[in-house]
């Protein structure tokens, strides 16, 4: 694909490189939560950076949830430079190529 449609390939090394930095910032969230929950003393409803960390940890997650989803939808996408079906072979083909494809009534 690199070859024929280099716009095609470059946008998917993107979504790639851009799928990489969502999970490591997911995962960057989760350690945060993970320490805070660790060193928290007493009542952890309230301990105020606790609790505005998780607050903006659901918001980064969900945005983060959505681009994810995006991305894999746009990478699941057909090519549009592709045909959206195959042609059938033709009835009959030239006595060069009908030798060398399988009978398929054997």
């Amino acid at each position: 694909m690199a070859e024929e449609r280099p716009d095609l390939a470059q946008m998917k090394d993107q979504l790639v490189v851009n799928n990489a930095a969502m999970v490591k910032q997911m995962r960057e969230i989760e350690s945060s939560i993970l320490k805070l929950l660790a060193e928290s003393t007493g009542d952890i409803l309230e301990d105020e950076t606790l609790i505005n960390t998780l607050a903006d940890s659901k918001k980064t997650s969900t945005e983060v949830q959505l681009k994810l989803a995006e991305a894999e939808v746009t990478e699941q996408a057909p090519d549009p430079s592709l045909p959206s079906t195959f042609s059938p072979l033709p009835p009959s083909l030239p006595p060069s190529l009908s030798h060398s494809l399988p009978d398929p009534n054997p």
